[in-house]
């Protein structure tokens, strides 16, 4: 028996065999690392896109908060000058019942701004500030219970 025979189904066959395996397990190592890579890149990036939108969702309720507070601040002012010029009406009927008394009207467009605010989204970013729990919920319904009575008000007067 010669030497190739002697070792011919080990060259022949066992060993590139086992080059074959070995070199399957290696492609696929680098192939799951690759993948496992890809997969961290992905989630790494879903996060910070996720945290984005977040921010993003963030800023645009508290511009609607901002927007709302500012309505309101103006309405407030609206209607302390509306009311001096109704107290001062008021005075001059008393003072002279047979002159003339004019009252000056002032308009706001405010007023039909905020009865366009949608309540919801105004409720929801609050909601969203204040940290949601029970108490800050029962707080901020309250107080749009409150806001929505005014522009009820607001809607019969106007």
């Amino acid at each position: 028996m010669t030497e190739a025979e002697k070792y011919g189904l080990l060259v022949n066959i066992i060993v590139p065999v086992a080059s074959a395996i070995g070199a399957a397990y290696v492609s696929f190592r680098v192939a799951k690392s690759q993948i496992d890579g890809d997969r961290l890149l992905f989630l790494t990036q879903l996060e910070s896109d996720s945290q984005a939108e977040r921010d993003r969702e963030s800023i645009k309720d508290k511009n609607k908060l901002n927007n709302f507070v500012w309505l309101l601040n103006n309405i407030i002012k609206y209607a302390t000058k509306q009311n001096e010029d109704y107290l001062k009406v008021v005075k001059g009927i008393e003072d002279n019942k047979l002159g003339q008394n004019v009252f000056i009207s002032l308009a706001s467009s405010d007023i039909a701004r905020i009865l366009q605010v949608n309540p919801e989204e105004v409720f929801l970013a609050l909601i969203a500030k204040a940290r949601d729990t029970q108490e800050n919920r029962d707080r901020v319904s309250k107080l749009f219970t409150d806001v929505t009575r005014i522009f009820r008000g607001v809607i019969y007067v106007w």
